[in-house]
């Protein structure tokens, strides 16, 4: 069986939207971040949520089961939160099973990077993505045209990945990567919250 974590990434600055939109409330009551969280499956082993390093994760309402990565650099953008994130999962790899280093190290085939601010995404999306991914690709939804979220990395790519700085997210490395896209009737992999507006109304 495909083995994959989602890493979701919440360390950016919500210039556009004009406040933490993390902690904005959307339709169904919680929080935007709370419920891209609670939108994950659990077709992914672990979730992990990268956040900036001041952040205080209670006012952010994260459940339990999250594992936390501090993005010292999340203030050079989305790129360098990438780099760091996906380092802090690779040394999780290389650390949870003690007693099979060698196992440990080679488990997790691939990172799914979900945006923190997209919880409209269908669970069958995810289902349907996770079963074309693998260590040696990279899987991506399209939909009407538009290549939209969760990407999901292959651990061939990871050493790209962490070498990523700035703000331009891991387009540098798609450009020069083994994609599979894959065509989805969801608009939920294409819609994100970037202003006050794109709040759903309840």
């Amino acid at each position: 069986m495909k083995d994959s974590v989602a890493l979701v990434m919440a360390a950016g600055q919500s210039r556009r939207f004009g406040s933490d939109k993390r902690k904005a409330v959307v339709g169904d009551g919680k929080s935007l971040l709370a419920s891209t969280i609670q939108s994950i499956p659990n077709t992914y082993r672990r979730v992990f949520v990268a956040v900036r390093p001041d952040d205080n994760t209670f006012s952010l309402n994260l459940p339990d089961h999250v594992y936390v990565i501090r993005c010292l650099h999340a203030l050079e953008g989305l790129s360098s939160s990438m780099a760091e994130a996906f380092a802090a999962i690779e040394d999780y790899c290389l650390t949870c099973y003690e007693s099979d280093v060698e196992s440990a190290s080679t488990s997790v085939e691939s990172i799914a990077v979900i945006l923190g601010d997209m919880p409209f995404i269908d669970e069958s999306t995810h289902t349907l993505l996770h079963r074309s991914s693998g260590a040696q690709v990279i899987v991506r939804p399209i939909y009407n045209g538009q290549p939209g979220h969760p990407v999901i990395v292959g651990r061939e790519y990871w050493e790209k990945v962490k070498e990523l700085r700035g703000d331009d997210g891991a387009k540098a490395v798609l450009a020069d990567a083994n994609v599979t896209q894959i065509s989805v009737d969801d608009p939920g992999v294409i819609r994100d919250i970037d202003r006050q507006k794109d709040i759903p109304s309840a």
